[in-house]
């Protein structure tokens, strides 16, 4: 005697089966998506690095210019320095130090300097890092902004 599918078993596989395949999906659409983000970087790694003088003044105009290279001198405004918290790494949470550099030219940037480590005896204390207040030399590469995190609520 042939034993027949019940319906329902019979569409949870049919269901299962589409779902799986609109995940494969999404994979290969986010792996295109990083694939064109490293050809980005790459194309941008290949141009001249740029000077404080050919920085872009808007978030707009800086998007064509993501990821290029740029080599700047100026001067830190430590006492206007940032420190995003909660910024893991390696499996730590720490802080992104982002502090301004004054240019030569009189304008400023804001630039990432690093990350350092949370205390985990009293999480608002820095860890010590130097900013010299001599004039100092700085290469990287030109982002539109910080990496955001996921946010609930609010953003402050």
């Amino acid at each position: 005697m042939r034993r027949r599918l019940h319906p329902v078993v019979l569409l949870a596989a049919v269901g299962l089966t589409l779902i799986t395949a609109r995940l494969g999906w999404w994979q290969l659409d986010r792996a295109a998506e990083k694939q064109a983000l490293e050809r980005q970087r790459l194309e941008q790694a290949a141009q001249p690095v740029l000077a404080g003088d050919d920085l872009p003044r808007s978030v707009d105009a800086a998007q064509p210019l993501v990821q290029r290279r740029a080599r700047l001198q100026g001067r830190w405004q430590a006492d206007a320095k940032v420190a995003l918290e909660n910024r893991p790494r390696a499996g730590r949470v720490g802080f992104y130090i982002v502090t301004p550099l004054q240019l030569d030219a009189g304008s400023a940037v804001l630039v990432q300097r690093g990350w350092i480590p949370r205390d985990l005896q009293d999480r608002t204390r820095l860890a010590p890092f130097d900013t010299p207040a001599a004039r100092v030399t700085v290469q990287g590469r030109i982002a539109p902004r910080v990496p955001r995190l996921y946010e609930l609520g609010e953003a402050g």
